[in-house]
């Protein structure tokens, strides 16, 4: 093409810019006639509309790799006219052109050496048919914003020019950064999480420079964040930033209402709907939520991939982000609330500036209390409702219906067919495995475990295209794996097992087979604790339930209800419905004669469940012994402990219930609970089993606390024996817990810190002693609030045994503020962080009391 027609390109492309996508194709018709190439070319800039950046992208300096070039002979023309040679009318500055860097659609990024100053650069060159008014003036806006930052995190830019030449080619040097992009960095050292963070923190810092210099980013992505050879992450790519600055506002790169630019996967809700005049320094700080959830876990918060690029900017738009922590539960907690944060469509809940989102990150580096806090689980139910408000509708329907009395006189439906009989032999063969993965049946956890791997691997081996089998065998071994406390591999299993049933021809979405697979996801994640993904499963059953017809007392909609029951107990707000419906549940299923016995022992097991959660102790006193009245006669052959009556299947509610109880400080009502439950699974399991250890640790909580009431009451001689009886249990349980998992400290490091400090008080231990296991202990106390606050309280009673008294209280005060939060972002705290923070408290009041 000659200049002219690059002339009268750039002139149809503004033209077709200023049309909607709708009406583009009657234009380029008309423009183009029957000039195939001229509108080939012209339809490939309008597909790139949006991302201008690519003029120079993805290398060191922000362009393509050199790689490319082969197939393009006319670069190859224009790269052999200027390698080795000098840009002609650059004067005294010259630069001698090395080699080509990489090219984008319309621009080359060499790679030359300034003459004076002697140094490497990178050189940003348009190519010279493409130098039309638009490209120019983009090429010098961001050299302009380049001009303005200067921040070690940011690429320096040296000057603009242009040649004098026969060839005007537009130009301008910058750093040449010799190093990778910010994620293939992080994979090429084999990064930990703490220094990918501490990574992502130097970017927020040099991003707020831009920011503190009125310059909004707009394209921010691993490829234009490289990390050069020292370590340094260096932001590169400037080419579509704004400037808020007033004084500069007139070069500002404008777009068109609705145009979108930048990079669709990274780009914020704002961006991606083509509201240019919203997207503020909170859009770059989206984006750095993207990054750094790529970052930490390899992939991207919202699955985009073969999607086009209208349904992926919808997605962006309407779709919530994946939670980090359900793609990597090592990252639940503190790093995925700033992830999180920063990734909120809402910009009012993000961080205000890219400086808050880093100091978030130090302090989590820094073991101290984030700001940020995780959405309230009231907000998510909100954001559930707005959803599903059919669903919703239903829950409305359910309480009319419980106050006129009409739920009792609703009609049953069939019962479920016949079970397909090529997936029989394998189901009892199956059976006998649910009941091996039983830990009231079987106390080899790890054993168990071995057996549900083998027949997850015979699974898909032997039935690896048969969707119905691998639908119900599926669901078996997905509660196998519930059963013995593997939840992230029994919620995968389970869910694969519901998408079986919805791909299979025979069944789909409304048959009870597919409902009922999706009731026991429900059940799964409750047990995983995803409130919120529970919810939504439970709902969706209930909701296409009604839809094919059934009522209310059908036997799907009473476990649905009762598992929606189960998550909404869990938010206060919702606590009073929660206990009608799993009450109604309960009604239900006691009145129907057609429904499972173990059916129905589930239903009243979660209501002993939402009794718990709602702390209405009477009333679980009471269902209680029904319940066991119940199991007794249904399975007389199940053990029973014969001195405390405690049945099998209710020792985990029986074990929660008294932790309520010590969360509510009714220690002496939670004492023979507990014990009743510990000396079960003593007997049951053995001195070395999660599960007694777990009660092991809750006893030792339980009398630490009573010896620290009993010093409170100036009762020295009963808090003496009171913590030499928490020592020993937790010597127990650091035993116990070294005897099961050999060679892995982050087990043992809380019962250590806690052990070491009741030795504290009782003078069991030396300064010595506590700063060795402090030391030892700090970075596995890092992955929960709790964990992070015991460490803290354990170094602040060693700072005032040594005399430091401010230095105390700031470490006291600290975990305090730590568990504060935590309880704060949820209304229902986990019951050892709520006994801990009642132990700051009360330290924090009375620290300097001894027991004597």
């Amino acid at each position: 093409m000659n200049p002219s027609m690059f002339a009268k390109l750039d002139e149809l492309f503004h033209q077709a810019m200023d049309l909607k996508p709708g009406e583009r194709g009657a234009f380029l018709d008309a423009a183009c006639g029957r000039n195939a190439e001229f509108r080939r070319f012209l339809e490939g800039l309008l597909a790139n509309a949006g991302r201008p950046h690519d003029v120079f992208e993805n290398s060191p300096t922000g362009v393509s790799p050199t790689s490319e070039l082969s197939a393009d002979e006319d670069m190859e023309v224009l790269v052999g006219q200027v390698l080795g040679k000098e840009l002609e009318g650059s004067g005294e500055r010259g630069y001698q052109i090395v080699r080509l860097l990489g090219r984008g659609g319309m621009g080359l990024v060499y790679l030359a050496r300034q003459r004076n100053p002697e140094r490497d650069v990178a050189l940003k060159v348009i190519r010279p048919e493409l130098a039309t008014p638009t490209w120019v003036r983009r090429l010098r806006h961001e050299a302009q914003v380049l001009a303005i930052l200067n921040h070690p995190g940011i690429a320096h830019f040296y000057e603009m020019g242009a040649e004098n030449g026969p060839i005007k080619r537009h130009f301008y040097a910058m750093e040449y950064v010799d190093g990778l992009p910010f994620t293939g960095y992080a994979t090429a050292h084999n990064l930990t999480c703490n220094a990918r963070l501490e990574l992502m923190g130097r970017v927020c810092e040099a991003l707020q420079h831009a920011h503190d210099h009125g310059v909004i980013h707009r394209d921010l992505k691993p490829g234009n964040i490289i990390v050069d050879t020292t370590g340094q992450p260096k932001i590169l790519d400037f080419g579509i930033a704004r400037l808020t600055n007033t004084s500069i506002q007139a070069t500002t790169m404008h777009t068109a209402p609705g145009q979108i630019f930048g990079t669709l996967q990274y780009m914020s809700p704002e961006q991606a709907s083509g509201e240019t005049a919203s997207a503020d320094v909170r859009s770059d700080v989206y984006a750095l939520g993207v990054i750094l959830f790529e970052l930490l876990c390899g992939k991207l918060p919202h699955e985009l991939r073969e999607k086009q690029n209208w349904e992926a900017a919808r997605i962006i738009r309407e779709e919530e982000p994946t939670r980090l922590g359900s793609v990597d539960r090592s990252l639940r907690g503190d790093v995925e609330t700033i992830v999180s944060k920063a990734l909120e469509r809402d910009p009012a809940r993000r961080y205000w500036s890219a400086r808050e989102m880093g100091e978030d990150i130090r302090r989590y580096l820094h073991h101290q209390p984030i700001t940020a806090r995780p959405p309230s689980t009231w907000y998510e139910v909100r954001k559930f409702a707005s959803r599903n408000k059919t669903v919703v509708g239903f829950l409305a329907a359910i309480l009319v219906i419980m106050a006129s009395g009409l739920i009792w006189s609703l009609v049953l439906l069939a019962r479920v067919k016949d079970r397909n009989a090529r997936a029989t032999k394998l189901a009892e063969t199956f059976s006998d495995v649910l009941t091996f993965a039983d830990p009231s049946q079987n106390p080899d956890t790890f054993t168990a475990l071995e057996w549900l791997n083998a027949y997850s691997r015979q699974l898909d081996e032997s039935f690896p295209d048969d969707i119905e089998v691998r639908a119900r065998i599926g669901l078996k071994i997905g509660r196998g794996y519930i059963g013995i406390g593997e939840y992230v591999t029994g919620v995968t299993r389970m869910e694969e097992a519901y998408n079986a049933y919805m791909n299979a021809r025979e069944y789909g979405p409304r048959h009870r087979d597919t409902l009922d697979a999706l009731i026991r996801l429900a059940n799964a994640k409750n047990f995983a604790e995803e409130r919120i993904e529970a919810l939504d499963a439970a709902a969706l059953a209930l909701s296409l339930g009604r839809q094919r017809g059934d009522a209310w007392d059908d036997p799907l909609s009473i476990r649905a209800l009762s598992e929606m029951s189960r998550s909404l107990s869990r938010i206060e707000e919702w606590q009073k419905d929660a206990l009608s419906m799993t009450l109604t549940a309960m009604r239900l299923a006691e009145s129907n004669p057609d429904m499972d016995p173990d059916a129905k022992l589930d239903v009243m097991v979660n209501t002993v469940r939402v009794l718990t959660a709602c702390h209405q102790t009477q009333d679980f006193n009471d269902l209680h012994d029904r319940l066991l009245s119940a199991l007794t006669k249904r399975r007389p052959n199940d053990p029973i402990n014969p001195n405390h009556s405690i049945h099998p299947r209710l020792a985990a509610e029986v074990y929660e219930f008294a932790c309520v109880l010590v969360g509510q400080s009714e220690y002496d009502l939670a004492e023979p609970w507990l014990t009743v439950v510990m000396e079960y699974r003593l007997a049951r399991f053995g001195e070395d089993h999660p599960e007694y250890l777990i009660t092991l640790l809750s006893m030792g909580i339980l009398r630490e606390t009573q010896g620290r009431l009993e010093l409170a009451q100036d009762r020295g001689h009963n808090a003496r024996r009171r913590f030499f009886e928490a020592e020993e249990l937790f010597r127990r349980y650091a035993a116990g817990t070294s005897n099961k998992w050999p060679g892995r400290p982050d087990k043992l490091a809380q019962p250590l810190c806690t052990l070491t400090r009741i030795g504290l008080r009782l003078g069991t231990v030396s300064l010595e002693d506590v700063q060795e296991v402090l030391d030892s202990t700090r970075d596995h106390l890092v992955d929960s609030n709790e964990k992070r606050a015991n460490w803290l309280v354990t170094d602040g009673l060693c700072r005032l045994r040594s005399g430091h008294t401010l230095d105390a209280w700031r470490e006291l005060d600290a975990a305090a503020r730590i568990l504060e939060n935590a309880n704060g972002a949820d209304a229902i705290a986990t019951k050892r962080t709520v006994q801990l923070r009642d132990q700051v408290r009360l330290l924090i009041e009375d620290f300097a009391v001894e027991p004597r």
